[in-house]
């Protein structure tokens, strides 16, 4: 599953819609504020059975790396 995730300067996620690129209709995503990004991108497969909710206290986008992506919030691992 791919999401577009906004989030802040330090990879902490606000919020979290999940893409409908796939979908004819429109797109929706989340707009970015000062100090915030949005990016699409894919739900690691060790959270694809989370909700959207579960996903907000579970992951982070790592940032550090020049390409956004999502890395586990506690264990620090990427996927």
């Amino acid at each position: 599953m791919k999401v577009h995730a906004l989030f802040d300067a330090d990879g902490k996620i606000i919020t979290l819609v999940e893409s409908t690129a796939d979908e004819t209709g429109p797109q929706v995503r989340p707009l970015a504020k000062e100090g915030q990004s949005v990016a699409e991108l894919e739900v690691p497969t060790d959270y694809s059975d989370s909700t959207l909710l579960e996903l907000l206290t579970l992951l982070r986008v790592e940032v550090r790396s020049g390409t956004p992506r999502l890395v586990g919030e506690q264990s620090g691992t990427s996927y």
